[in-house]
């Protein structure tokens, strides 16, 4: 699957996502601070909308990614190391993420992979543990799935996930949130 830039610099660039995120809160916090001033409450909104876009185009590529690694052929893989990554705090709530990395040798060519799946789902320090455990336990049976086109794409467990199909629904939820807010039918 070939992508252009934008959609690259929108899925799979994670200082996009966090700068773009801190900037989205900085400007909601001042349109809280100046008494809901129109142009911060508006540009709050069209930001929610611009979000909702890149959710969209996220959901997009990677329903498209999921779907097709049930497709690729599937080598035996060595699990070279396994950890639990904190990732963002939501109020005082922790999220946690498993993260293991692999090695697998694809036509004679030998590669590295750390997908896990294409849900890049966080959740609890107890399911993040849970599943590295599961990964260790399958040891010397552990298999991936490889993109035969672009064999450094791989997954250890593929296809799509429920994830993939909320994020069609988040992501136009936010545009119609964001573009009602900014016509005012939505108030603050």
């Amino acid at each position: 699957m070939s992508e252009n830039k934008l959609v690259t610099l929108v899925t799979k660039n994670p200082l996009f996502v966090l700068v773009y995120i801190v900037l989205f809160t900085a400007v909601g916090f001042t349109a809280v601070m100046t008494d809901g001033a129109p142009f911060w409450v508006n540009t709050s909104w069209m930001m929610l909308s611009l979000l909702g876009v890149f959710v969209s185009i996220g959901a997009y590529v990677s329903h498209q990614e999921a779907s097709q690694s049930n497709k690729w052929p599937t080598v035996s893989a060595t699990l070279l190391s396994t950890r639990v990554a904190s990732g963002m705090a939501t109020g005082n709530k922790q999220t946690y993420s498993p993260v293991a990395e692999y090695e697998f040798s694809y036509l004679g060519k030998k590669y590295k992979g750390d997908t896990i799946d294409y849900s890049a789902v966080s959740g609890s320090k107890a399911w993040a543990n849970k599943v590295i455990s599961q990964l260790q336990q399958q040891g010397v049976a552990l298999v991936v799935s490889v993109n035969p086109d672009n064999p450094q794409m791989s997954v250890l467990h593929p296809g799509v996930r429920l994830v993939h199909y909320l994020r069609y629904i988040i992501g136009p939820a936010m545009i119609v949130t964001g573009i009602l807010g900014v016509l005012g039918v939505i108030l603050l």
